[in-house]
């Protein structure tokens, strides 16, 4: 269980972490390889919503499209 300042402490960390990734593993790749990596990507969350534990979002995610400028 998380508690209050956890969560206070996991919210604070979350953009800044939420920014490295996307550098670190988005950023320098080749365009073209993005619509390849974002079905392979699809096709992991579909596995693990499929035989894992995690509900179901309720609409779909589009954060990490390839027209994101942030």
């Amino acid at each position: 269980m998380l508690t209050s300042q956890g969560g206070d402490a996991l919210r604070r960390a979350t953009p800044g972490h939420a920014a490295l990734v996307k550098q670190m593993f988005f950023d320098g790749l080749d365009p073209g390889l993005l619509a390849p990596l974002h079905l392979a990507l699809d096709q992991i969350h579909e596995q693990i919503l499929a035989h894992g534990t995690l509900p179901r979002p309720s609409a779909r995610q589009t954060r990490w499209t390839a027209t994101d400028d942030d």
